[in-house]
């Protein structure tokens, strides 16, 4: 009786282990899928941020030719203005 006890209790010990262990490699496995999900959106955010940066910097080196520009154009005007020609 004893062994028998003994018996069903190492079974169910060892049923309980397995589905401890089952436990365990699914949430290794629901890890790894969230940290592959997590660098996909790292590198996509990564790749927005690179892109916003030359949009932006591009919109800045326009702005100040465009100023150069009209400065330059303007004084130009007024030079032209100032030493009375018609």
């Amino acid at each position: 009786m004893a062994k028998e006890l003994h018996r069903r209790l190492l079974d169910d010990a060892l049923a309980a282990l397995g589905g401890t262990v089952q436990s365990v490699v699914a949430a290794y496995n629901r890890i790894d899928e969230a940290t592959a999900r997590m660098t996909a959106a790292a590198m996509q955010a990564e790749a927005s941020i690179q892109q916003w940066q030359n949009v932006t910097l591009r919109r800045v080196w326009t702005c100040a030719f465009g100023t150069c520009a009209i400065v330059t154009f303007l004084c130009g005007i007024l030079a032209w203005l100032i030493r009375g020609g018609h």
